[in-house]
């Protein structure tokens, strides 16, 4: 049943014309940056004025660096970003913070205090765009000569700081010092297309340095269309390069339902709380007040099929004490604004940080819910929002049928 409905989806009339409309929008506007002389070099260089001279400092010869991209308000900084970068310092991370559009020199001036460069860059290409450029520009500057580790991250996940923030510092910080992986990422998406997804990438200088891995960033076309970012950077670099290097993925299924099966006596309504609004009819899975092996592989053996940073995002918090959330949790449909003001309330009440929690809050209200969407299709398609039911957490073909579920 699940099968067929995205299939009638895709042949859908007017999602066949705004596929259309943002395919051939995105090519135009690239065309025409092309024409007014886009390259790396002009956008890296477009906010000189506030960029300053980019060079590299004599002084500092950093192992460890990560090119955070983000894209925030002009006048400016998230808490959850500062928090973000905080913890990225403390693994040893010199922050390179690549800002997908202008921002005032006061804000470039206070990041720059805990940054070990602040760039602007035009907002062409997204992520991807940003990291293609700051890639290939820096490297060319000599900037990763001496590196060892190269991350890309972005600030599309929110990070919640205190006990989580910790957790995953430590266990970062063991990765890149006992690892033989060349590959750490946060997540790995099995969904159609596997793969790694780029909102965190930390890799080894056998990636970053490699020939192959140099062409993939020369050879990528940054258009500003969020499905061809996708398809043609997230998937692709797993197909191209990543699949040919031994790799560790931080927060899985696997390791969360060792997590758990750890646990005595997990309580089944708390568990179930945190199972996105739209997969609570796996409750049915479970009898009783406690939580059982048996009921667990169930839940998780659907939940694992989806996007694990909505799927599974508040049982990473919960029980791999996961500190990240993606921003468009409640938008995309994934999970309550309740469900996630208990999580969140509860999580910063222990760092006693009412400011992060009111951000996290803000963001997630000012967004709105998925039904906020129904009158704005085109927007809709464009985020990958499903306005009358959220995201779809069935099983693919037949899997729920063949598990027991109607």
């Amino acid at each position: 049943m699940g099968f067929r409905k995205n299939l009638r989806s895709l042949f859908n009339p007017r999602r066949i014309y705004f596929q259309f409309e943002y395919a051939l929008e995105a090519f135009v506007k690239y065309i025409l940056h092309k024409l007014n002389g886009g390259s790396v070099s002009m956008r890296m260089h477009k906010y000189r004025h506030l960029n300053g001279n980019i060079k590299i400092s004599s002084s500092v010869s950093p192992k460890r660096i990560a090119l955070f991209v983000a894209y925030h308000s002009r006048d400016s900084i998230p808490i959850s970003n500062i928090k973000y970068i905080e913890s990225l310092s403390k693994v040893g991370f010199s922050i390179f913070y690549i800002h997908n559009g202008p921002l005032l020199p006061n804000i470039i001036e206070k990041l720059s205090t805990i940054c070990h460069k602040v760039v602007c860059r035009p907002n062409v290409g997204s992520d991807c765009g940003a990291w293609k450029d700051a890639y290939l520009f820096f490297k060319s500057k000599g900037f990763f000569k001496n590196v060892e580790w190269l991350l890309f991250c972005n600030d599309s996940n929110l990070f919640l700081g205190g006990t989580n923030a910790e957790n995953f510092r430590l266990r970062f910080s063991t990765l890149l010092s006992e690892s033989e992986h060349d590959l750490i990422a946060l997540s790995k998406n099995y969904e159609l297309h596997q793969h790694y997804q780029s909102f965190f990438l930390c890799m080894r200088s056998t990636i970053f340095m490699s020939h192959s891995f140099y062409k993939f960033w020369k050879k990528y076309t940054p258009f500003t269309h969020r499905f061809y970012s996708i398809d043609k950077c997230e998937i692709r670099l797993t197909k191209k390069i990543f699949s040919h290097y031994s790799s560790h993925v931080m927060y899985d299924s696997v390791t969360l339902y060792d997590n758990i099966c750890s646990e005595k006596n997990v309580i089944s309504n708390q568990f179930l709380s945190l199972l996105p609004k739209n997969a609570m009819h796996l409750s049915c899975c479970v009898e009783g007040d406690n939580l059982y092996e048996f009921e667990l592989q169930k839940i998780l053996s659907i939940l694992t099929c989806h996007n694990p940073s909505h799927s599974l995002a508040l049982l990473f918090v919960e029980y791999m004490q996961s500190p990240f959330l993606k921003k468009d949790l409640v938008m995309a449909g994934s999970y309550s604004l309740t469900q996630l003001q208990s999580i969140v309330k509860r999580y910063t009440y222990y760092q006693n940080d009412s400011s992060l929690k009111q951000e996290i809050m803000n963001l997630y209200v000012s967004r709105g819910l998925n039904t906020s969407y129904i009158n704005r299709p085109r927007f809709s398609y464009r985020k990958g929002i499903n306005p009358y039911e959220g995201m779809y957490l069935g099983g693919w073909g037949d899997s729920l049928k063949n598990m027991g579920f109607d």
